[in-house]
Parts: structure tokens; C-alpha cells; sequence
């Protein structure tokens, strides 16, 4: 039996890094924009090839944690899916993909000097992913994480209630596609997972509740999740709600700001990793707080290092990394809701 199963995207990710584009600002936002002059050549100063996408990117911090871990998505029979496999391999994860006539996923990522990103993205194989592509008495496992992208509800819907049946453990990391179907559509299948990990703007926007009223928030959360919700906040840091108290952290100081690609998959899936580490049951008013602090630890370590190398799975920590002098202490506050 696996201890956890990664269901989801998988992309070919290719990191163009480059100080000659411009810089702007909106006059409307806060946004910035990566400009280029159209017709000339651009230099890149720096070329990284990579794989990404949630299911693959959750399964490298899986493994490197020391848990048995399998993944499942789908790809083409291209080159790049070929990579994918070999790469993937020498992580120890145990592969199960599905085949497409479609290509690969394939990302263009343009880094800015701070580390944010441009992704210009080619969408092939992994929305295609259906249920018959799920080996299910191969997969048996303790936990599933979930991060549909642009897969479609049924075949999420078919396979979290499959999952839940079974008496798997469900963390969902819901893409913006999926949370574009409403509230409505999606409360079904949040009533069955036991973590669901999105940022602050998105349970805002599933919720149509303020992102600035926490508490508010974290009660819808507690009327529509089984276990634990999770509310990242960027460099903020991250909150956290059992049903009964918010945990509230901020980070680890960064060495150095490579790439921020994959920082939200590096804490989903280390906080996830930390309580299946600690045996937590995510059951609502008996969670450990030692169990959900240290899973706090893991995710913002695991983050922190992510974004401090090229690429979403470069920096993912091992379990000797993370049990280093560097992320020993992390401040975490508690508050009842």
C-alpha cells in the first residue's frame, strides 16, 4: 500500500530567464508586466528544462520525504512524456500514466529578476485524463492529493467519491478552472475531503466572502470541508483552520528569490506530508495542534526552499534537509475562530 497518491497535471516546463525585457507597472493595479519589443532578439541569460504540473511536482516532495508514493496523469507519446517518465523514475515514485494522441503539456516560464513569472502554457494531454486512465487496484493508498487543473468535474466527482468510499484520505488543491464552477457545484465534493488547500484571493472568490474577513471565511470553510482548510498568503505566510481555532504563520527568511513557480504545490504538499508524518486524523475539535503546527513547518520549509532554486521541484526538501538548524522554528500563532 502507498502512503500517498498524487492525481493530476503533468507538464513539460522550460524556464527562460532573461534581465533584457522591461518592466512595467499598471496604471489601473498593482500588476506588473514583462514587455518585449516585438521583431528583436532577446537574450536569455538562463535556460532550465523541468517538469511541473500539480501531480508531479506534490509527488517529488512526497517521496523526498520519505513516504511510498505513486502518481497518476497523462501525457502524449512525445519526447517530452518519454523525459517525463525517466525523470521522474529516479525520484522513486511509482509511475502510473495514461497515454493521449494529445501532446504533452508544455510551459514557456519567463522569470523576472524578483523570481515571479510569466507562464505561457500549452494545454494537451492532462485535461483528458478520465476515470478508466485510473488504475484503482493498483493505487491502493492512505491519502490522495488531488489537483484537478483542467480536468473535468465528473471525472474529479466519480473519482473523490471512489476515493472516499474506500477510506482514503483526501487532500484537494483546487485549480481556478474548477473553482470558476461555483460553489454550488463543487460543495459535494468538499464535504468529502479532509484538507483543502487554496490562497486567500481564491477562498474569497469561492466563498464570496471578503479575503479581508478571515474569520468569516474560515467558518463557511468549516461549514463545507470535512477536516482542515488551508488559506496561503504568499510571502505573507499561511493560515490554517481545524473548525475550532486559526493557525497563523509567516515564513522562513529566503536565502536568495530564484523562482517562484511551484511555491504553492511545495506547501500543500509538505503540509500534507507533515500529517501523514505525524499520524493526524484531520478530524474537526481533535486535531493535534503539535500535528498541524508541525505540518505548518514542513509546508513553509518546504516552499521556502522551492523558490530558492530553478524550477517547482529542484529545491523540494528531503526529510535530512528539513530536520536542519534552519527549520527548527517557525512562529505560529493560535486563535479560536
Amino acid at each position: 500500500m502507498f502512503d500517498i497518491v498524487s492525481i493530476g497535471t503533468a507538464t513539460t516546463d522550460v524556464f527562460l530567464k532573461s534581465n533584457s525585457s522591461l518592466y512595467k507597472k499598471s496604471f489601473f493595479n498593482s500588476k506588473k508586466f514583462q514587455c518585449f519589443p516585438l521583431g528583436e532578439k532577446i537574450s536569455v541569460d538562463d535556460l532550465f528544462l523541468s517538469f511541473g504540473g500539480g501531480a508531479l511536482n506534490v509527488a517529488v516532495s512526497f517521496s523526498r520525504q520519505g513516504l511510498k508514493t505513486a502518481s497518476v496523469f497523462k501525457i502524449g507519446k512525445d519526447i517530452f512524456g518519454s523525459e517525463i517518465n525517466h525523470s521522474l523514475q529516479k525520484e522513486k515514485i511509482s509511475l502510473f500514466p495514461a497515454f493521449s494522441k494529445n501532446s504533452t503539456d508544455y510551459s514557456s516560464i519567463l522569470i523576472a529578476p524578483d523570481g515571479s513569472r510569466t507562464i505561457l502554457v500549452n494545454r494537451g494531454s492532462s485535461s483528458t485524463l478520465s476515470l478508466k486512465d485510473i488504475p484503482f487496484s493498483k493505487i491502493s493508498s492512505r491519502w490522495a492529493y488531488i489537483t484537478p487543473g483542467g480536468i473535468s468535474f465528473s471525472v474529479i466527482n466519480s473519482l473523490i467519491s471512489k476515493l472516499e468510499k474506500s477510506g482514503v484520505k483526501i487532500a484537494l488543491n483546487p485549480s481556478q478552472s474548477f473553482l470558476n464552477l461555483g460553489l454550488e457545484k463543487i460543495k459535494p465534493l468538499l464535504n468529502k475531503t479532509n484538507v483543502i488547500i487554496l490562497n486567500r484571493q481564491e477562498a474569497s472568490t469561492l466563498t464570496k466572502i471578503s479575503y479581508s474577513r478571515e474569520k468569516e471565511l474560515f467558518k463557511k470553510f468549516d461549514e463545507l470541508v470535512e477536516g482542515i482548510a488551508v488559506m496561503t498568503e504568499g510571502d505573507k505566510g499561511v493560515l490554517v483552520s481545524d473548525g475550532f481555532r486559526i493557525f497563523k504563520a509567516g515564513v522562513f527568511k529566503n536565502k536568495e528569490i530564484i523562482d517562484r513557480t511551484g511555491a504553492g504545490d511545495a506547501f500543500g504538499a509538505g503540509f500534507v506530508a507533515g500529517l501523514i508524518h505525524s499520524k493526524e486524523n484531520c478530524q474537526k475539535g481533535i486535531c493535534g495542534l503539535k500535528n498541524i503546527e508541525y505540518a505548518i513547518r514542513l509546508g513553509s520549509a518546504n516552499a521556502t526552499s522551492v523558490v530558492e532554486s530553478l524550477g517547482a521541484q529542484t529545491g523540494a526538501l528531503t526529510k535530512k534537509e528539513f530536520n536542519s538548524s534552519r527549520f527548527k522554528h517557525l512562529k505560529i500563532s493560535i486563535e479560536k475562530i
